[in-house]
């Protein structure tokens, strides 16, 4: 695992002791099982259940005589139990424990992320209702466009992790699955009865047909959901990162969630310090932790403007009474040529309306006459409140 990315709560889910653990958790699963059938004596089951431990560093040296993991870790354990640690492993293959106890690591850790899927889908379905009415431009191409909400675009965001964490929930369902089949699955020394009742004590499904292994397909599903939700992840942050460029003069966007965390996100050139002394390392962790997770995030959203409410709603008056003539909403639309004064001053105000604010959009109007953009003078700014019937 990448340190820089990992949790604490995540990192020791997969450290080689954990891993251990949960293996040494199936054997003694096993054994139980075993001693319910009188294959185990019950006397051997309390030794084992009381003395039985894992030591890395002592399996790590065995197996480097071993050259087999497994036969380490079996080794290790029995050399803590004593006499009776001839009963641990009986009857199983190494896959019965490896792949048993790396269906309980994976439901461990896939419950983790359900749970911060819904801690995330909470901050953002809270911040997409209080910004349903800030107003600023949508884009295509990256060049101003409609107007719309900061809370639509959110909610967007709310509706993908929502899908996301659907899709998630089902994989990790699926990867709860384990074996105690024996070797080539065939139970040739295990009873499919043994497999069921050691899979339910440790509450996972039975593969139906696990030949050697549990079958990789569930596997490749849940890494796969991981992916498509690290490349939402990746998207979201890029977006908001993109949204304070300082050459925009962006400000400094927030989203809290409801538990009080502050994931506040500044954007300077890389991760520089600027000139107030912080440094954007969130940005830039969800960004580069998002790529490791999707491998190759593909951009899903069309770029949209920084968030600047004076000036964003210059350019969303500017923009959007421009655009309403060349759609036949306002004087001047007509043939192509009648479009193309009006689709000039749409791009130029879109700049003004960004770099000088009132003053840039007042000398646009003085300069376009052939276009009815006076109507954009500060005295004369139209309600868009219709821009917003559909987006809040």
């Amino acid at each position: 695992m990448i340190r820089r990315y990992t949790l604490p709560e995540m990192g020791a889910i997969w450290t080689e002791k954990a891993r251990f653990e949960q293996m040494l958790r199936v054997e003694l699963a096993v054994s139980r099982a075993q001693a319910a059938r009188g294959v185990v004596p019950p006397e051997a089951l309390a030794t084992i259940e009381a003395r039985a431990t894992v030591d890395p560093e002592r399996i790590a040296e065995i197996e480097r005589t071993t050259d087999h993991d497994v036969i380490a870790f079996v080794s290790q354990v029995a050399e803590t139990i004593g006499p009776d640690g001839r009963y641990l492993h009986l009857g199983l293959t190494s896959s019965d424990v490896v792949d048993t106890a790396l269906a309980l690591q994976l439901r461990d850790a896939g419950e983790l992320l359900l749970r911060d899927c819904d801690r995330l889908l909470a901050a953002l379905v809270t911040r997409a209702r209080s910004e349903a009415d800030t107003l600023m431009m949508g884009r295509t191409h990256s060049v101003h466009a409609e107007p719309i909400t900061f809370g639509l675009k959110l909610a967007g965001w709310a509706f993908e992790i929502d899908r996301g964490r659907r899709r998630l929930a089902t994989a990790v369902d699926e990867i709860a699955t384990g074996k105690i089949s024996g070797p080539v699955g065939t139970y040739s020394h295990l009873g499919p009865d043994v497999e069921a009742e050691v899979l339910a004590e440790l509450d996972l499904h039975v593969d139906p047909s696990s030949t050697q292994i549990v079958q990789r397909d569930r596997h490749a599903a849940l890494l796969t959901t991981i992916a498509i939700l690290g490349g939402s992840l990746e998207r979201f942050a890029t977006e908001v990162r993109n949204l304070q460029h300082t050459e925009l003069g962006a400000r400094r966007v927030h989203v809290q969630s409801e538990l009080g965390e502050d994931f506040g996100l500044d954007v300077g050139p890389e991760v520089a310090v600027r000139p107030d002394g912080s440094r954007d390392l969130a940005g830039r962790d969800l960004v580069d932790g998002g790529r490791e997770a999707a491998s190759a995030a593909v951009d899903l959203e069309r770029p949209t403007g920084e968030l600047q409410p004076e000036r964003d709603r210059l350019g969303v008056d500017a923009v959007g009474a421009a655009h309403h003539q060349r759609v036949g909403l306002a004087p001047g639309a007509g043939d192509q040529r009648g479009q193309e004064p009006v689709a000039v001053a749409q791009q130029e105000l879109a700049r003004v309306a960004q770099l000088e604010g009132q003053r840039g959009v007042d000398d646009v109007a003085a300069r376009q006459p052939e276009v009815e953009v006076a109507a954009l003078r500060s005295d004369r700014l139209r309600d868009l409140a219709h821009e917003r019937d559909h987006v809040v």
